[in-house]
């Protein structure tokens, strides 16, 4: 039970380190830093593509906006089950600024208007990690969502990577921030598991002390 428990004390905060670097790392690399893009350009930058405004490709401004999404979420869920990580809550905080920034900006665009539910998904999963903490299946839930994240999260970019080559001339490599969000979605899998696992061993011997 030990080693388990020293195992997920750094899976957790590593994974969620790893989520939001490669977020705002490249996920299409470019030799020009100018054609680098990150999923939050990717967010923006798929809205102007001929094939997705025509719906012959099933993507959108929330696929690359969900990524930050769940890391506001995991990370204000983290931060409110773990003693003296109550400061780090600045970070989710901060995220959702950043979120919320094109839907503040350009809130008359019909578009923005109709997906602007992803930020009242993300504030009410925030709400709901404060208001579980504590709970006996709380770091299952969390593993769950991790999960979701990891398969919401990785196959947008492999769609839109032909259609990237066909513009850029050569079909572009996966970019380092992608890939580390996907390695940081499974360590927050595997993390959390181990904690949920922990949890219920220590349980009943609590329970029996007290």
């Amino acid at each position: 039970m030990p080693a388990s428990r020293s195992v997920h004390a750094w899976l957790l905060p590593l994974g969620l380190l790893l989520l939001w670097a490669g977020y705002f790392g490249p996920w299409i690399p470019h030799a020009a830093a100018a054609l680098s893009l990150n999923a939050l350009d990717l967010s923006e930058w798929v809205t102007y593509l001929p094939q997705v405004r025509s719906g012959a490709l099933a993507l959108g401004r929330l696929n690359f906006l969900a990524p930050l999404s769940f890391a506001i979420v995991l990370s204000n869920a983290w931060a409110w089950q773990v003693p003296r990580t109550r400061a780090l809550l600045l970070v989710p905080l901060l995220g959702f600024g950043v979120l919320a920034e094109p839907f503040l900006l350009y809130l008359n665009e019909p578009e923005l208007q109709s997906q602007i539910w992803i930020l009242f998904a993300t504030a009410g999963g925030c709400v709901l990690g404060a208001v579980l903490r504590g709970r006996r299946w709380y770091w299952a839930g969390f593993a769950l969502l991790a999960a979701c994240g990891l398969a919401a999260n990785s196959w947008p970019l492999l769609l839109l990577r032909p259609v990237a080559g066909a513009l850029y001339g050569a079909l572009p490599g996966l970019g380092w921030g992608w890939g580390i969000t996907q390695l940081g979605g499974m360590l927050l899998v595997v993390g959390a598991a181990l904690r949920q696992r922990s949890s219920a061993g220590s349980a009943p011997s609590s329970s029996h002390g007290a």
